[in-house]
């Protein structure tokens, strides 16, 4: 709810601040005094259009704050839209000289367009020349839904329709998508057949480099072996020390040739065990696990195949296990495919049965909400007032069913009923909107709700019906309503008087809290003009009488 509300440099206000409680507040003062400012400055802060030339003739700016109370579904609002909630709301607009307005919500700077979102949630106005939030199809239909217990079968029905547009999305992206999914399939499906058949180790492209290498040299060193083999196979070697070792034979035992004959043994020895390694190795060779040919061949392929998919040896089997992974979703969004249509055929027809059963349940609730306001209306002197709900089935389904709704009135008997929001007198209009809200009362109600001038055309019986019914309303929300008629006056919990001052080079507005002596004379000064007499002085004291407040604080008036 509204909880205070100040202004500065605004068209004819200098500075002033009001503060709000509870109830029903109701705004006075003589034609021309500058109610209407109160409103153009609440729209002004919150975002909605106004007139162009608000800053105060001699200010280079216009600043208008609002404080209101919070509840959980404003919290919820500011915490989507992050912005911090404290204690209390502050809303703020600035407009300079230039032009520039500036919006800020607890001190956040703020677009307008967010600045009117948030609107919708702290007020409803209803009025001459305004009307804001009941007369959108999307609030009439809320109307109604709530009217008739209706919200929560309807929030089932939106469910069903989430979960059915979903399902439908996932088809159309499937089928958009399809052929280029089966052509990742068939990619996919030869890439990890290819890789899992090569089985690339981590490491091997490293270990047969090293491979290919020693082959390479085990190349020249058998050749090598070879060579020597030839050589030292020679059988003029072992001819020579035979006839050697017999040459030194024939001398006997002379021991001057004893070493040597030691030493061609030794050699003879030392040859042989020489032949006998290289033949071993000969052979090693004609057995080992690797040749060059088949390691150059199996390196040749590994590089190729990182090279083909620009992935490094060692990750080739993670790029696999991916690969994999991505075959498995592309191939089960596939198959889930007609699993998918089965169920969106489901869904849509369980959402149509949802819908036909929520638009029956309307129309018995636009009957009963049909027969209650035109009950109201004969209480507000609108008897021969038509209002009707015309319930039509809407072109394509929606979240909130299937039906446009509209709320038709005729205040003029032989006139054909249209939409509500047609119709020309703003005093009936928010008549219209008064009797809804007495039909609902602790339905839809927002925090806060403004009536302006919703007395217009009526006296006596009627005013006082409608202040009863705004006294009613008052005890489940906030109603701030600007009254001419008295017997509204006089139900108030707080009363607010607005007066023109004319001063010699300028205009003045001031704005005071009454209390119940400062009430009276109002009442009296409304009930008989500008000459009070003893009797409206004694009427204004017995709508008092029937309606007490506690008295204002004295301290609630205009800055200066």
């Amino acid at each position: 709810m509204f909880c205070s509300f100040s202004v500065k440099n605004f068209i004819l206000i200098d500075e002033l601040e009001i503060e709000f409680n509870k109830g029903l507040c109701v705004i006075t003062g003589e034609t021309g005094a500058g109610k209407s400012i109160l409103l153009d400055a609440i729209l002004f802060c919150l975002g909605y259009k106004t007139s162009n030339n608000i800053i105060k003739r001699g200010k280079d700016y216009a600043v208008v704050n609002i404080i209101f109370s919070l509840n959980a579904e404003i919290k919820n609002f500011l915490i989507q839209n992050f912005i911090e909630p404290e204690e209390l709301l502050l809303v703020k607009c600035l407009q300079k000289a230039e032009g520039r307005k500036n919006f800020f919500i607890n001190n956040q700077v703020v677009t307008k367009a967010l600045m009117q979102q948030l609107a919708t949630y702290l007020f409803e106005l209803h009025g001459q020349n305004n009307n804001i939030s009941l007369l959108e199809a999307n609030t009439q239909r809320d109307i109604l839904d709530s009217y008739g217990n209706l919200l929560d079968f309807r929030a089932e029905l939106s469910k069903c329709y989430q979960t059915w547009q979903d399902t439908r999305k996932d088809i159309a992206e499937i089928t958009l998508k399809q052929n280029s999914i089966e052509q990742e399939i068939d990619y996919l499906s030869f890439t990890t057949e290819e890789l899992t058949k090569l089985n690339i180790q981590i490491g091997e492209e490293e270990k047969l480099a090293n491979i290919r290498k020693d082959l390479q040299n085990k190349d020249k060193d058998l050749q090598l072996i070879k060579d020597i083999l030839e050589q030292i196979n020679n059988p003029e070697i072992n001819t020579s020390i035979n006839r050697a070792e017999k040459l030194l034979a024939r001398q006997g035992d002379n021991e001057r040739f004893e070493a040597i004959v030691t030493s061609l043994e030794e050699a003879y020895n030392n040859l042989e065990e020489a032949r006998q390694e290289l033949s071993n190795l000969l052979d090693s060779f004609n057995y080992e696990e690797y040749n060059l040919e088949e390691t150059e061949e199996r390196l040749f392929l590994i590089k190729a195949i990182s090279r083909k998919y620009n992935v490094p040896a060692d990750e080739l089997g993670v790029f696999l296990d991916k690969s994999l992974e991505q075959l498995g979703i592309l191939k089960n969004k596939i198959a889930n495919s007609n699993e998918l249509k089965a169920q969106e055929v489901l869904l849509q027809k369980k959402y149509y049965e949802l819908a036909s059963d929520l638009s029956a349940k309307r129309l018995i609730a636009a009957k009963h909400l049909e027969e209650s306001l035109h009950q109201e209306l004969k209480q507000l002197k609108m008897a021969k007032a038509i209002f009707g709900i015309e319930i039509t089935a809407k072109k394509e389904p929606t979240a909130g069913g299937n039906d446009d709704i509209v709320f038709k009135a005729s205040t003029n008997p032989g006139t054909a009923a249209e939409a509500i929001n047609k119709i020309a007198s703003g005093g009936e209009l928010s008549r219209f909107m008064l009797a809804l809200k007495t039909s609902l009362f602790d339905k839809m109600v927002k925090p806060s709700i403004i009536f302006d001038e919703i007395d217009v055309g009526i006296g006596g019986e009627v005013a006082d019906k409608v202040g009863e019914r705004l006294k009613k309303l008052s005890s489940v929300t906030q109603v701030i309503v600007i009254t001419h008629q008295p017997q509204v006056a006089g139900k108030a919990d707080l009363h607010i008087k607005i007066e023109k001052t004319q001063l010699e080079k300028e205009t003045k507005i001031t704005v005071k809290a009454l209390n119940l002596d400062e009430r009276q004379e109002e009442l009296a000064r409304m009930i008989s003009g500008k000459t009070i007499t003893e009797a409206s002085l004694k009427a204004a004291k017995e709508l008092l009488h029937c309606h007490p407040v506690d008295k204002p604080r004295d301290d609630n008036k205009e800055k200066l």
